[in-house]
């Protein structure tokens, strides 16, 4: 018979001596300054990695999110981005540009963001809704008002955009203008889209502190055509806005006749340092185009009045040779450039650029009833303006002729015929089809 063979007993064995039983541990386990180290070098490095971090768990978001650069971010929530900003040591110092659209903004937001975000230079506002503290709507502010007059949040540039052409929303032009006052940008673009128009008038009394010193002034629209009052309404606030003497570049899309005139008392108000001026039409519509119905809004000379220009040097002015269709000009299309510079520009001028568009065939170009270019060489002569030192000539063609070869050369040769003394002088520069595409800043024009 077989021996059965027993167990041996199971004894339970104590750990050994100096051993320590230790959890189960991570990298958000690890101390707060060396897990800093670590993202530190995922930055310099690794930039994905951080991206990566961002979607483990909470800790390393709250970590990682302080190495990331938020330098131009797009808002539309305001109350949440300020909320995760404020939560955050480092994001709020990478701050350089802010893109805010379709939020409400007042005095004590405005500061708020000039003393959490101490780097920002650009600011964009879009559809901002905005309601000023005037006489008539106290009741309608939740915070008592303010014994001292706010400080303005210094800026490189301030966009003001209106892209909603329904009254009842977006903008208002106190609105508007109320937050300008509490902004000091040096270079000021404001912009209106298809179908714009303000439902108040502006009220003076809506301008938080000091007039702002704004250096370079930018206005005009940008797809299709605003309601016709929308740029002269806009220039009118903006001449009772800005800082008298301040401004030193001005550029202007009209829309109208009334946009011209609001220009020049703008420019007769506070425009006496300009030395930048750029006026250009607005651009016909694809349905003008094809109809060829366009005209030009400045048909009258008299209607922008530039002699508040005393320091003017550099003048910009567009136009374009386009007629109505079976329809004769009443008088050459450079009437109007020649009398505005005969009789209204200041004698300081040292620069002036035309830009001639949609010229079909060179001739047009010393026609005397349709160009008539020859009036520019007996308005700039040198006893008008002694120190003029280039006329520069842009000439656009048509699409038609610049399917063609070697026609640039007849262009040439009709504005050389059309102005001698000025060729003669040697102040005179010609370019066909190789006009600026930045017209409305004229920082090019120092450098060309």
């Amino acid at each position: 018979m077989d021996r059965r063979v027993t167990k041996a007993p199971r004894v339970k064995t104590g750990p050994t001596e100096g051993a320590k039983t230790t959890a189960y541990r991570t990298i958000v386990d690890l101390p707060l300054d060396l897990l800093h180290m670590i993202l530190v070098q995922f930055r310099d490095s690794c930039r994905w990695i951080l991206d990566t971090c961002m979607k483990v768990c909470r800790t390393l978001r709250h970590a990682a999110l302080e190495y990331f650069a938020f330098k131009s971010p797009r808002v539309d929530d305001l109350d949440h981005f300020l909320a995760f900003m404020r939560s955050h040591r480092l994001p709020p110092k990478t701050v350089r540009s802010l893109h805010l659209s379709n939020v409400s903004l007042d005095a004590a937001l405005v500061r708020e963001i000039a003393q959490l975000f101490p780097n920002l230079k650009s600011l964009t506002l879009v559809d901002i809704s905005c309601i000023p503290s005037l006489p008539g709507n106290h009741h309608l502010q939740s915070e008592r008002p303010e014994t001292t007059p706010p400080v303005p949040m210094p800026l490189n540039s301030l966009t003001l955009s209106c892209k909603r052409p329904r009254r009842d929303s977006g903008w208002s032009l106190s609105g508007m203008m109320h937050i300008l006052s509490l902004l000091a940008p040096c270079e000021l673009t404001v912009w209106l889209g298809h179908g714009v128009s303000f439902r108040d008038t502006f009220d003076p009394s809506c301008l938080a502190a000091s007039p702002a010193t704004v250096w370079d002034l930018d206005v005009g629209f940008t797809t299709g055509t605003p309601k016709k009052s929308a740029i002269a309404t806009v220039l009118d606030a903006l001449s009772r806005t800005l800082a008298p003497g301040a401004l030193q570049s001005v550029a202007v899309r009209y829309d109208s006749k009334a946009a011209l005139r609001a220009l020049g008392t703008l420019l007769a108000r506070i425009g006496s340092n300009v030395t930048n001026l750029a006026v250009h039409p607005p651009a016909p519509s694809e349905w003008e185009e094809r109809h060829r119905t366009w005209t030009d809004p400045f048909d009258d000379w008299t209607l922008l009045d530039i002699r508040g220009c005393e320091k003017l040097e550099r003048l910009y002015l567009s136009l374009n040779v386009r007629l109505r269709e079976n329809e004769r000009p009443q008088r050459a299309l450079c009437h109007v450039a020649a009398g505005l510079l005969a009789y209204y520009a200041s004698p300081t001028i040292r620069r002036v650029v035309i830009d001639l568009d949609d010229v079909a065939d060179p001739t047009t170009l010393g026609n005397s009833t349709v160009v008539k270019l020859q009036e520019f060489d007996n308005v700039l002569a040198e006893a008008r303006f002694p120190y003029l030192r280039q006329v520069m000539l842009h000439v656009g063609t048509t699409r038609e002729l610049r399917e063609k070869a070697e026609y640039a050369d007849d262009y040439y040769d009709a504005v050389l015929r059309a102005l001698p003394c000025l060729h003669f002088r040697g102040v005179l520069n010609v370019r066909v089809d190789q006009r600026s595409c930045c017209w409305h800043r004229c920082d090019y024009w120092c450098t060309r």
